[in-house]
């Protein structure tokens, strides 16, 4: 079983895009979670800046989540604007009403033709050439179709078609990763209500999935990968530039520590826009010394409320996670795994539909050391190399939760993803 269950992880990705009805309910300290939306209000209504929309019954109709981590199905993009290549004049003018023999005789002149392609299991003997030539290479007929057309006009001397198709073909084999991923994610739920395996066995699957593929590519020089920018494609901006954003965190992960300071940079840029509303939830009740011994170190001010409720209605399963809700089309958009701020910048005011330019202004303030660790490390106040202004090497596409590495001074962070970082399944 255990070797079953290997050879199942490392054979896809996962990925899950669910619609279910909403009515998520918060509550902070250790108080219980409320049962009502109406309770959730009542709690929310001492922050200034908390979500509201999401209490107030404009939610009560379905709402759709779209995972946008780095590796989550892109939306489908449409055909490329080319040429289709031009079937043959014979077949032009071949009568509809064509008999079993024209039909034969004109598929052995198709596959005989220099014109045209030959596929693996085509008779070799009816390409046989003098030795002076070169033997036309053989395709495999299960090619996808945009691969066929690409070398088909290539063949034709179609150059333009033939690169159009071609990054058809690249577009495919990228949705082709993120159908894998969210399948293997419907497999391990269905392995575990089979009692094939157990819950807590699935539990930093996706997470592993991720890390052991990052390896992958960087052993193997492989340059197909999803991009936090394919991710973002997804994304439709709320039409009154609204955003009301979930930080899901457990207080015991390192991940979440590491990236407090850049959700606390969110927060001052959530602060700042009167269309924008933040809290942060966490995954269970917490004593107050340990919140504020975490606020201490951390540096993190944003409200912090229990949210384990919350996290069943976004179908949060790992932390941490960013929940960017779209109040105008009721949609929320998520992305799992730690993040620097950057990315989470360009995440929400994606959302909003605004720049994702930081301003020289923005920049002076967020760029200020936040929390003990970036204090210590940096006593002169000001964080080198531009601080969050800095893509981190995840701009160019490593995934958030493969090869970890930090965009200001605190330097590379490079680890498996451990247990304790995976939230209990719901």
């Amino acid at each position: 079983m255990g070797n079953f269950r290997f050879t199942t992880i490392l054979s896809a990705f996962s990925a899950l895009t669910v619609i279910f009805a909403a009515s998520p309910a918060v509550c902070d300290g250790n108080r219980k979670p409320p049962r009502t939306a109406f309770n959730a209000l009542t709690v929310f209504s001492g922050e200034k800046h908390s979500p509201m929309s999401m209490f107030n019954g404009r939610f009560s109709n379905e709402v759709k989540v779209v995972d946008v981590s780095e590796k989550e199905k892109e939306a489908p993009e449409a055909a490329p604007e080319a040429k289709a290549v031009e079937p043959d004049e014979n077949a032009k003018s071949a009568e509809p009403e064509q008999t079993a023999e024209a039909d034969e005789a004109a598929a052995d002149s198709s596959t005989s033709s220099d014109k045209d392609i030959v596929f693996v299991g085509d008779d070799p003997t009816a390409h046989i050439l003098p030795p002076d030539q070169d033997v036309p290479l053989r395709f495999n007929k299960d090619a996808p179709s945009s691969f066929v057309a690409m070398a088909r006009a290539h063949v034709d001397g179609d150059h333009e078609t033939a690169r159009a198709y071609a990054r058809q073909f690249v577009r495919y084999q990228k949705n082709m990763l993120f159908e894998v991923r969210e399948l293997t994610k419907l497999i391990g739920a269905a392995l575990v209500e089979e009692g094939v395996i157990d819950e807590e066995d699935w539990d930093g699957v996706e997470q592993y999935l991720n890390w052991e593929f990052a390896n992958s590519r960087e052993e193997t020089g492989a340059v197909l990968k999803a991009t936090h920018e394919d991710a973002l494609k997804r994304i439709k901006a709320d039409p009154n530039h609204q955003a009301e954003i979930y930080y899901f965190f457990t207080i015991n992960s390192s991940w979440a520590r590491t990236m407090a300071p850049d959700v606390e940079r969110l927060w001052q840029v959530a602060q700042r826009d009167p269309n924008i509303k933040m809290v942060a939830l966490s995954m269970g009740p917490l004593p107050n010394k340990w919140v504020e011994s975490y606020r201490n170190y951390t540096g993190l001010t944003v409200p912090i409320f229990e949210g384990a409720e919350v996290a069943k209605s976004f179908d949060v399963a790992f932390t941490p996670a960013l929940v960017v809700v779209s109040p105008t089309t009721k949609t929320a958009y998520r992305k799992t795994g730690q993040q620097s701020f950057q990315r989470m910048y360009e995440f929400v005011r994606t959302v909003q539909g605004k720049s994702t330019e930081i301003s020289p202004q923005l920049a002076s303030v967020l760029n200020k050391p936040i929390g003990e660790v970036e204090k210590l490390s940096d006593p002169n106040g000001t964080l080198p190399n531009g601080g969050i202004v800095v893509y981190d090497s995840r701009a160019s596409g490593e995934d958030a939760r493969g090869s970890l590495k930090r965009v200001n001074h605190l330097g590379s962070v490079k680890r498996k993803p451990k247990k304790n970082d995976a939230l209990e399944r719901f």
